[in-house]
């Protein structure tokens, strides 16, 4: 059918061989289109433009070997000098070179399908050579950019890193990088410490009243030195006999990972998911013997949440 569409040209046009680029790459046709565009007549280019567009369906469509990057750049070239003669032909003292509507076609017609302007606006001036028109393609480019939004090249494209499942992963690294320990914990919560010297039949009492899982072991000066959980204790509930004999220095772990303030929340995940504890004493920037609170796993993938559903809500906002 391409080939059939193809013969019907290269005659409707008098049996000019620049007619056939509409089942070939198109690149001639679009390099007369940006050197010597008064060789070729408005009507051909137009009509490559819009017959390559059905060509190019066909074969990409039927299976056919083929990209978009080439077709993209024959029909935005074409359609952009065939705009750059017509306005030629009405004020021919300010238009004085059409081809140069042809590099400003390219760059906007492909960013606009493959939703990617900067790229073109870069790849069209290195595949010319030329940075002289590098404003005005800017503007094409962008204008096409948002004026296409709602129009995929790709079918399957994805509007932005956050929806792509390929780069999800990149993109919640970025999100908790960009994130710390102070914009998370609250320091002003209350959290209940355990004295180093305090009884196993003591501290079992102290865990009837409260919610908190994870206990900070504190010296004679108040400085954290251990750590130990809920199920640290459960373990010796059914050996009453060392109820009042071991202290809390002894079921604690004093070598314990702890966090800073400025510690970004991507380093905090992965301790949380080597030791897989649920909650983790933050300490002070510089004395490591200072606690300052305790970041619990859910509330730093909470906060994650909300910057995921803030920077998703921006994206929708840009689209608009």
């Amino acid at each position: 059918l391409t080939g059939v569409v193809g013969i019907a040209m290269y005659y409707l046009f008098n049996k000019d061989l620049q007619a056939l680029s509409v089942m070939s790459t198109g690149y001639g046709i679009l390099q007369d289109a940006l050197t010597s565009a008064a060789r070729i007549s408005v009507p051909l280019l137009l009509t490559v433009a819009v017959v390559k567009v059905f060509t190019t369906s066909l074969t990409i469509g039927s299976g056919g070997s083929g990209g978009v990057f080439g077709p993209s750049m024959v029909i935005g070239g074409c359609v952009g000098t065939a705009t750059g003669r017509i306005l030629q032909d009405l004020w021919p003292e300010m238009v004085t070179q059409p081809e140069a509507y042809g590099l400003v076609g390219m760059a906007g017609f492909f960013a606009g399908a493959a939703h990617a302007p900067i790229s073109t606006i870069i790849m069209v001036s290195e595949i010319t050579g030329n940075y002289s028109l590098l404003l005005p393609t800017m503007l094409s480019s962008t204008l096409c950019f948002v004026l296409c939004q709602k129009v995929h090249l790709y079918q399957k494209q994805y509007p932005s890193r956050l929806d792509s499942p390929a780069h999800r992963g990149d993109f919640l690294i970025d999100v908790l990088e960009g994130s710390h320990v102070s914009d998370v914990f609250d320091p002003g919560r209350k959290i209940q410490l355990i004295h180093q010297s305090k009884t196993l039949d003591e501290i079992v009492h102290s865990l009837a009243g409260t919610q908190q899982h994870y206990f900070p072991v504190v010296d004679d000066e108040g400085r954290i030195i251990g750590i130990f959980s809920e199920d640290d204790v459960r373990a010796y509930l059914y050996d009453e006999t060392i109820w009042k004999l071991a202290l809390a220095r002894d079921i604690m772990e004093s070598n314990f990972v702890k966090v800073r303030p400025d510690d970004d929340l991507n380093t905090v995940m992965q301790r949380f998911t080597a030791i897989n504890v649920e909650a983790l004493p933050v300490v002070d920037q510089e004395d490591s013997g200072i606690l300052l609170g305790m970041l619990n796993r859910k509330e730093t993938i909470g906060y994650y949440n909300q910057q995921l559903m803030k920077h998703k809500r921006a994206g929708e906002e840009s689209e608009l």
